[in-house]
């Protein structure tokens, strides 16, 4: 037995639902479902929040919906923003929404550097980074100075 319902209350649900905005970004939860450290790390295994609370006021200024536009870090060298702020912020604010984005660094090396050694891994491993980007085998025109997105 099937249920009749207006096409026009079909429509609209349809409407409504392919208008409505995307959540916005949460990058803590984007980390919990994303990173997990190997056993160089000094704490491998996922990201765990609770053992990074400090993470998640700045994840929170770092969200486009945030009316903050200045956001600045200071900290030691070997923290871990690399891997718990910077990537995990532009890989969420890429799955959020499609956009365009640039990573600045002093020297062509040091772009280099940071492509092969910190953003490729993390890309070729964590599911979100996989879903935006592909597996960097063919899908797209990438190269170090120019990724893309599927």
């Amino acid at each position: 037995m099937g249920y009749l319902t207006s096409a026009e209350a079909v429509i609209r649900a349809a409407l409504a639902a392919a208008m409505a905005p995307p959540p916005p970004p949460d990058i803590t939860r984007w980390c919990e479902e994303n990173i997990e450290f190997d056993a160089r790390s000094p704490m491998p295994g996922r990201f765990d929040s609770t053992r990074f609370a400090f993470l998640r006021e700045i994840h929170e200024v770092l969200s486009p919906e945030h009316p903050c536009r200045e956001v600045t870090i200071r900290g030691s060298a070997q923290w871990g923003k690399t891997v718990s702020i910077i990537q995990p912020t532009l890989a969420a604010w890429h799955e959020y929404t499609p956009l365009d984005s640039l990573i600045v660094h002093p020297t062509g090396s040091a772009a280099s550097e940071w492509v092969n050694n910190k953003w490729m891994p993390m890309r070729r491993q964590a599911p979100g980074l996989l879903r935006i980007f592909g597996a960097g085998r063919g899908e797209n025109r990438d190269n170090i100075f120019n990724q893309e997105t599927l």
